[in-house]
């Protein structure tokens, strides 16, 4: 059952399209459903985005760590993590994001190591104002 989940959202993200950094402001969840233990939503974790595309991730209380830049690429918007101000570890993460025609944003999370990127999983990203508590 759960390899049959990750295999669906696996094809569901590369349907997907490219978002625009301009498409992308405000709060948003990270949910990480087919995974919930992974999710970090006892944390409450969330992506801020301001409208000039850097944000941070912020978690229960307020926390903010992880400062990013969006980089719009060809096939998908990078979340890009290689910022002056985070810790070596934080530099390794790669985010990139892509809409489904429903408006869905499906996130893939890598980690760099050695120079590639090993890919850990899949998450959506759900506006604060949509998310269900």
């Amino acid at each position: 059952m759960l390899f049959k989940k990750v295999k669906e959202i696996e094809e569901a993200y590369e349907m997907g399209e490219p978002i625009s950094q301009e498409d992308l402001s405000g709060e948003y969840y990270v949910v990480v459903p087919w995974f919930p233990w992974l999710s970090l939503e006892l944390l409450k974790h969330r992506k801020s985005v301001g409208e000039d595309g850097n944000g941070a991730n912020v978690i229960a209380g307020g926390l903010r760590f992880g400062d990013f830049e969006l980089v719009e690429e060809d096939d998908a918007l990078l979340i890009d993590y290689d910022q002056p101000g985070n810790g070596f570890a934080m530099r390794g993460v790669v985010d990139r994001l892509r809409k489904l025609d429903d408006g869905r944003i499906i996130g893939k999370l890598s980690y760099k190591v050695l120079g590639k990127e090993v890919f850990l999983m899949y998450f959506r990203m759900v506006p604060k104002d949509e998310y269900e508590k």
